[in-house]
């Protein structure tokens, strides 16, 4: 490997397209993440991370589960409580 490819900027290494798709996603995400993060309304969400109750949605019976990545929790432990909850789900509504 020459001195030179270690140097290089490695996004100059990128396929084009995957730079520019690259690009489109980190300027969405960060500017996301700015207005996220500067909203002033703290004890309100803003509309769009708002929780959906119309009765449509309730209707169906929609979960979301979130999984963060705690450093505490197993992977064994995190599948384990997913597949319980997915059985006591199924349990109520059959």
């Amino acid at each position: 490997m020459s001195v030179d490819y270690l140097i290089q900027n490695p996004v100059d290494r990128l396929d084009p397209d995957i730079r520019r798709r690259a690009e489109l996603l980190f300027d969405k995400i960060l500017s996301y993440s700015y207005k996220l993060f500067a909203w002033a309304e703290c004890e309100d969400l803003p509309p769009k991370l708002k929780a959906v109750t119309s009765p449509d949605v309730i209707k169906r019976n929609i979960f979301y589960t979130m999984l963060l990545n705690d450093e505490i929790h197993t992977y064994d432990q995190v599948s384990l409580s997913a597949t319980k909850l997915t059985l006591r789900y199924i349990h109520t509504i059959g």
